[in-house]
């Protein structure tokens, strides 16, 4: 690893270091290599570039000194005028007035002439286009990230937000930014080839996360609400809140009932007012409630 050259704490100050982790080959030899601080090489490195482009900039202005205050506006509007004088004393026709080549030649170097600074406006006009496209898809992009980040701090908060750890949300984000696309509506969802179910939203996916238990560290142990009674309990009315309504959805909950009393955890999910996220996220317990 290389060392840096400022610290914002001691603690980031290595406990040991191989001397050769200091060092990088360039040019068939060793330098040493600290973060944040130039090598004398480094310096005459850039010095004998800085010579290199005075000398091309000295060879190009003794070029062009020899042409006074001439511009190159000025030299193409010579060099159409000679055009002109050439073609017109060329290829007298009868009577000393012009061909039809000649004609035809003093027409085309006109329309050059006047279609000359149109095809430079153009030029101009091309090229702004690509610069403000270049400047929209930075914006549209960072719009999305905003939209997208919002959206994860939406589905995250409060008490029935996907309880995701303060610490764990920057990796979340991450996550979302590779995995999400956002469809004709502008909202966020999983897109094709990354891992999870196409056209899942944000708390979708949080959800499908949490019961797989791959990413235990982001979630908060939290205690849902429970069945009345354990296992056998199955019979008479629940009366607590049903995690598996869409509007009162908890993961922790319906995980834990589902494994306490998945007879009672199937009958709720049949009579939920909107199961549509429960049967998404609890497939494999219902397979295996059945």
């Amino acid at each position: 690893m290389k060392l840096k050259a400022i610290l914002e704490n001691l603690d980031e100050l290595p406990d040991s270091i191989d001397p050769r982790d200091l060092f990088v080959e360039k040019d068939g030899k060793f330098e040493l290599a600290i973060e944040g601080v130039k090598t004398q090489a480094d310096v005459d490195r850039l010095t004998k570039a800085l010579s290199k482009e005075r000398l091309d900039h000295r060879g190009t202005k003794d070029k062009v000194k020899g042409y006074g205050d001439l511009t190159p506006e000025s030299i193409q509007e010579l060099q159409d005028e000679l055009e002109e004088l050439r073609a017109s004393g060329e290829g007298k026709g009868k009577g000393g007035r012009p061909s039809d080549e000649q004609v035809q030649k003093l027409v085309q170097l006109a329309l050059e002439k006047e279609r000359r600074p149109l095809d430079k406006k153009i030029k101009d006009l091309e090229t702004q286009v690509t610069t403000l496209t270049g400047e929209n898809v930075v914006l549209v992009g960072e719009k999305k990230k905003r939209v997208l980040v919002d959206a994860i701090r939406e589905v995250t908060a409060g008490d029935k937000g996907v309880p995701i750890r303060v610490e764990a949300l920057g990796d979340v984000e991450m996550l979302a930014e590779r995995v999400f696309t956002f469809d004709e509506s502008d909202k966020p969802v999983t897109k094709e080839g990354v891992g999870f179910e196409p056209g899942l939203s944000p708390r979708e996916l949080l959800v499908q996360i949490q019961v797989a238990g791959t990413k235990p560290h982001w979630f908060k142990d939290t205690e849902g609400a429970g069945a009345t009674g354990g296992k056998g309990a199955g019979a008479g009315k629940y009366t607590g809140v049903n995690p598996f309504d869409k509007a009162t959805f908890n993961l922790s909950a319906g995980s834990k009932m589902f494994k306490e009393n998945p007879a009672l955890a199937k009958r709720l999910v049949a009579t939920a007012k909107d199961p549509s996220v429960a049967r998404t996220t609890f497939a494999a317990y219902l397979t295996a409630a059945s």
